[in-house]
Formats: structure tokens, sequence, C-alpha cells
């Protein structure tokens, strides 16, 4: 199992940005806005899941994340984000290793839910990379309830690069404040895992 750590991102009101990023797969920092919420440079080890950054913008009307891989090869992988709107002690997906207890697509993944932030994500976007492919084959919007998941594909506007040489280079994707309830700040965080009942091999921050 793996803990995951979290980056805080600017509150809607003091933090919206002048550009808007294009959906299309390709991360343009200086004409599109996109601001770094973390990077790791040094390689995972890990040829064909290898986080490099992690990207976000908030428009009036919408969440943009994206991220940025160092991957030289194609694997069947699932690139997860954790976005947590309350900050609440024990509101949200902490998950609990002595029950079995995992997120939203069965991996084993453990959030700190710990002062002064208390992470534990309200909401995980999932995406299914298919190696032979070179292609994301599934997409998941996923709503803690409080005692299970609610899942939807339908609001997740999303592009990428890559192929099945290179694996996924680059992802975006936008969500719409509405979905998130307009919260006052986000925590967030993004992994990539293997199948399901694996753990997190790289994350950021």
């Amino acid at each position: 199992m793996r803990l995951v750590k979290y980056i805080v991102i600017l509150g809607i009101a003091g933090g919206l940005l002048s550009a808007t990023p294009t959906i299309d797969g390709t991360i343009n920092p200086t004409g599109e806005g996109w601001q770094v919420a973390s990077y790791n440079p040094d390689a995972s080890g890990q040829a064909g899941a290898d986080l490099d950054t992690l990207y976000y913008y908030m428009s009036s009307d919408s969440l943009y994340l994206a991220i940025k891989t160092q991957n030289s090869v194609s694997w069947d992988v699932a690139y997860g984000f954790g976005i947590d709107v309350n900050q609440e002690q024990d509101n949200g997906y902490v998950g609990d290793a002595s029950t079995g207890t995992w997120d939203a697509w069965g991996r084993h993944l453990i959030f700190p839910n710990a002062s002064p932030d208390y992470y534990a994500p309200d909401y995980e976007v999932y995406f299914w990379w298919e190696d032979q492919d070179g292609a994301i084959t599934s997409v998941n919007l996923c709503t803690w309830t409080g005692s299970g998941w609610e899942y939807n594909s339908t609001d997740v506007m999303y592009a990428k690069s890559g192929d099945v040489n290179t694996g996924l280079i680059a992802l975006e994707f936008r969500i719409p404040w509405s979905i998130l309830g307009s919260p006052d700040r986000i925590l967030v965080s993004t992994w990539i895992a293997g199948g399901g009942g694996s753990s997190a091999v790289d994350a950021l921050p």
C-alpha cells in the first residue's frame, strides 16, 4: 500500500487565471496559463509509469488538471487523481489496510487525513491506459458517498498524447465546478498504479 501526499490549490475566488487551456493533449504553460502544482524530474525507475509534472488551472466554471510524464514505453497502468473539497477530519475516502478498504478502483492507497489539512479525497478521477492500444480505454469520475463510490464517465472532458511505443506522455482534463460543489479551496494528488489490487508506483507531490 502507499500513503499519498497532496498539494494545496488556491481558493477559487483568489486563484482565477487569465488564459484558458485548450484540452488537446498538448500542455502549453506559457500560452494557456497552466500553473505547476508539483514536479519531480528524477526518473522513477519505472519506464512506463514515471510522472514528471502536475499542472492546474482554474476558470470561473471549471477545474483543469494535467500531468506530463517521462514514460518511454507503454504499460497497462491506471492514472489516478484525488480531489478533496472540504478538508474535514474523516470526511472523504481515507482507506484502511486493516479492513481491506481500498479506493474507487480497488487500489491499495491510504490518504493521511491528518491535521492541519485532513486530506481525504471526496472525488477520484481515474484513467486506464491500455498498453496494446496505446490509448485511454476507460475513464471514471468517482464520488465518495461516505460508505462507497458512485461512478460517472460523462463529466470529464479530456485529451492525451502518447502512443503504443511511448505510453502516455501528457493528459489534460476539465471538471465543472458545479460537479465539485464550488469549494473554497481544494487539495489534489496524482499517482500511477497497476491493475486492481496494486499500489501506486509513482505519485505527485
